[in-house]
């Protein structure tokens, strides 16, 4: 049995409220993202990954890093409504 330390997945986001505010335009709320997979493993093992199925390392192959960024927006518009205006 090996020990290790490992990181596989990471994500930071920055949220972004009410940009671009005017008037009736009420602006852009949204989000921009970042993800990191297989981001490390720590370990003195001799293969290429320590997590092992039944003491066989059958990785032909290292599991990849990865990175994924995202945006994600929505637009705001404040719309007055009539039925409102209405008195009864």
């Amino acid at each position: 049995m090996t020990s290790f330390l490992k990181m596989d997945n990471i994500t930071l986001w920055l949220q972004l409220r009410n940009l671009l505010k005017q008037g009736k335009w009420n602006g852009i709320s949204g989000r921009v993202y970042g993800t990191v997979n297989n981001v490390f493993c720590l370990t003195k093992h001799k293969g290429l990954d320590p997590e092992v199925f039944n003491g066989i390392d059958n990785n032909l192959y290292p599991r990849p890093i990865s990175f994924i960024l995202g945006l994600q927006f929505e637009l705001l518009i404040h719309l007055k409504s009539s039925y409102n205006e209405y008195k009864y």
